[in-house]
């Protein structure tokens, strides 16, 4: 994760040592999770995907995200979350493993393909994801 560190200055005042910090990570969505899957697995799972896609370790391509993190970050309720996370797996967009106490998401990254006779097939790929 980078950070970005900005000095600000008041006006009429002398350099402060206050800095601004920002967090400067971000992370793709293919299209084609727009185009063909977010209708079929709705606004609120599509938020959480974000959510634990933004909390993964991007060596591993997983994810140890908290449901009361997810809840908090999405602003979705706790017991809605564990109903789309079931949604996410379903659709097989995420793998659940549990370890100890908590929950690792594995998420799936599922492209589109078009052959030459315009046929269309899905491709899908899996830890590390990088982006």
């Amino acid at each position: 994760m980078s950070d970005l560190t900005v000095s600000i200055t008041q006006a009429n005042a002398q350099p402060s040592d206050n800095r601004l910090k920002s967090n400067a990570y971000w992370f793709h969505i293919f299209q084609s999770m727009l185009d063909h899957g977010l209708a079929k697995i709705g606004p609120d799972a599509f938020a959480i995907y974000c959510v634990i896609k933004s909390c993964c370790d991007l060596k591993t391509g997983r994810s140890r995200t908290s449901i009361e993190t997810i809840a908090r970050k999405s602003g979705i309720s706790e017991r809605q979350v564990t109903r789309k996370i079931k949604v996410l797996e379903t659709e097989g967009y995420i793998s659940i493993s549990r370890t100890r106490r908590y929950n690792v998401y594995l998420l799936t990254e599922k492209l589109l393909i078009q052959d030459d006779r315009s046929e269309e097939h899905t491709s899908e790929l899996q830890s590390p994801i990088r982006s």
